[in-house]
């Protein structure tokens, strides 16, 4: 099978002298190449953990653990396998498709799983939908379930790891671009509003930094997947509309300065905590009306957390860093990922935390520690306990994040377990 190109994941919203230097150096292109897109989608070679060094074994699982691990990651493939349909898709749904895609592409090297067909079937199916952005007199569109921010971003975002560096490539990528801005809510009635500069996840809806954060990864690897093929204008084509999605990215904390200025900042429990929106970030108990999911602390934080670390460092972004791991270290009271969070956001908390948790090790934060050094634990314990007997996760309550359905929850859970034994 022909592998794109690797993109790596830009600092889109930094942008001091950065188009400058990726237009320039070629040897940063292919740095940030190599560094990035391992956030992305991470690879596992193996199933077997590194050995813990002295001083370093909370970053590592025991071996029995992992094996636990390793074997429980065998069983959830093989259960998304046995529900792949036959048109290539899980569910008929493309965010359900995207993410059992990439759990699969994931163990293709080394895991020794019949994925290949599996995995092409997989992305045929993505990319007939996604084409279908391009194309507006598309007739067979209409009979399909309607697109959304998150299902185009992650489609996107499996993609770049499967599609032919090509035309139609480039199609796909520039009609999810087109798409993704269009639910970004810029305009001037928007201007004044608590949601400027945030992703709705369908047209109508109101912004929110979940949709947010999905939507700018993806963007970002398609503006790198223009540079790699000598358009390098996309970073200051798009520059405002990134400018505006990070000012909204900030104001999503609560207790920042011009919340505090406001006064309006309802509780001091939530005080560097994101939130789903600004408005909530200055008023909490407003957030009682929102699905599940969205109204989260963990879940949004997390989320919030994984977007600054893509940026290079400022010192605003180092505070708002810095607050946010405050907050999840003061929340997580005992090795337990259930009681950390809302049991309907289960699978969802778990995604995210194994997304975040590598990227703050790598940067060796001093403020990561008690209860989160250890997620890898607690989190392989909590995913492998709750597997059924076909080898699927089941979600508790069904929500619009990663806990929707079996599909996503089992797409989810493989994941996470990769996560754990890099």
């Amino acid at each position: 099978m022909s592998m794109i190109k690797r993109k790596p994941r830009s600092s889109i919203l930094d942008r001091s002298g950065w188009t400058k230097t990726w237009r320039s150096h070629p040897d940063v292109r292919l740095t940030v190449l190599c560094l990035a897109l391992t956030a992305v989608l991470p690879e596992i070679a193996e199933t077997t953990p590194r050995p813990a060094n002295e001083g370093d074994s909370w970053r590592t699982l025991s071996a029995s653990l992992a094996a636990e691990a390793g074997a429980s990651m065998r069983r959830g493939a093989f259960s998304l396998i046995d529900q792949q349909a036959d048109n290539g898709s899980w569910n008929d749904d493309l965010k359900a498709t995207a993410l059992s895609l990439a759990a699969l592409v994931n163990l293709e090297k080394g895991a020794g799983l019949p994925t290949e067909e599996a995995v092409d079937a997989g992305r045929s199916y993505l990319e007939s939908r996604l084409l279908a952005l391009a194309d507006s007199d598309n007739t067979e569109m209409k009979n399909e379930q309607p697109l959304t921010a998150e299902g185009a971003a992650l489609a996107a975002m499996a993609l770049m790891r499967l599609s032919e560096d090509n035309e139609q490539a480039a199609e796909i990528f520039q009609g999810v671009r087109e798409f993704l801005f269009s639910l970004q809510q810029i305009s001037e009635k928007h201007e004044e509003s608590h949601n400027f500069g945030g992703f709705a996840n369908s047209p109508g809806e109101k912004a929110n930094l979940l949709t947010t954060q999905w939507a700018l990864e993806a963007l970002a690897l398609i503006d790198l997947f223009d540079s790699q093929r000598g358009f390098d204008n996309a970073l200051e084509k798009y520059e405002s509309r990134y400018e505006a999605a990070w000012r909204y990215l900030k104001q999503c904390q609560a207790g920042t300065a011009d919340h505090n200025v406001q006064n309006k900042t309802k509780s001091s429990a939530f005080i560097g905590a994101f939130m789903p929106d600004p408005k909530i970030a200055r008023d909490q108990s407003a957030r009682e009306d929102l699905p599940a999911v969205q109204k989260s602390p963990v879940v949004n934080t997390l989320a919030g957390v994984k977007l600054i670390l893509y940026r290079h460092p400022e010192k605003n972004s180092e505070t708002a860093l810095s607050s946010a791991i405050h907050w999840l270290n003061d929340h997580w009271q005992k090795p337990d990922l259930a009681a950390a969070t809302e049991e309907e956001n289960f699978f969802t908390t778990a995604f995210f935390l194994a997304q975040t948790m590598p990227l703050l090790e790598k940067r060796q934060t001093a403020e990561v520690g008690g209860i989160l050094r250890g997620w890898r634990v607690f989190t392989v314990t909590a995913i492998v306990g709750r597997q059924t007997g076909d080898g699927s996760w089941a979600p508790a309550n069904k929500n619009q994040g990663l806990d929707q359905c079996t599909v996503v929850a089992t797409a989810c859970a493989v994941m996470v377990l990769q996560r754990s034994l890099e």
